[in-house]
């Protein structure tokens, strides 16, 4: 591969990684309601599980998960699962009076850490549209004569990429003036952050309905 395709390349992911939709939702709503460092250790888990699609898109492995139609569907569901078991924790929280200490973002214990970075991870392997666009990005660059260092690389450069801006995204909603404003308004906000990722599991369910 050229430089150019690489720029190319490293282009097209920044503006996927940086797209809207249910992984952004999840972060923020990880930050907002767990603090600064459960939000990057879910922006962690989820860059991993991008590059394990990139690396699979790049060594066409991707291509059994979208030429199976009911493993694919049945990622897209677990995903949905995934998206409506975080909004009802959110939507518990909203009905409680206030954090207690051992929930203030604060003080986010290792099981919430660990936690984190588990939903970060499951919400990038369950959704299986990630899988389809490195595998129409990759396919423009891919071809006989790349090597298994090269394959190895292009999920190397996704992955960093994908970590890159979510850990950006968690810096901008960790700053002073959101987090105040976050808190200010817990109640509205977990509301809000449960409507929103409910609307995007029922979006993603749509399909099989």
């Amino acid at each position: 591969m050229s430089g150019s395709d690489w720029l190319t390349l490293f282009s097209i992911c920044l503006m996927g990684a940086y797209s809207p939709g249910p992984s952004q939702a999840m972060i923020l709503s990880c930050v907002a309601h767990h603090g600064k460092a459960a939000g990057m250790r879910a922006a962690i888990g989820h860059g991993f599980g991008v590059l394990l699609y990139a690396f699979a898109s790049a060594t066409g492995l991707s291509v059994l998960m979208l030429t199976h139609e009911r493993l694919f569907a049945y990622a897209q569901m677990a995903g949905s699962g995934l998206l409506l078991y975080i909004a009802f924790g959110l939507f518990r929280a909203a009905m409680r009076p206030a954090h207690t200490p051992a929930d203030s973002p604060e003080n986010a214990s290792a099981t919430i850490l660990l936690t984190s970075f588990r939903d970060g991870f499951l919400i990038a392997i369950f959704n299986p549209k990630i899988a389809v666009f490195f595998l129409s990005l990759f396919s423009q660059f891919l071809g006989p004569e790349q090597t298994v260092t090269t394959h190895i690389l292009m999920g190397l450069l996704a992955g960093g990429i994908d970590t890159f801006a979510y850990v950006t995204i968690v810096m901008l909603a960790s700053l002073p003036v959101v987090t105040e404003f976050l808190t200010r308004y817990e109640r509205s906000r977990n509301l809000l952050f449960a409507g929103l990722l409910s609307i995007l599991a029922l979006s993603m369910l749509y399909p099989f309905v």
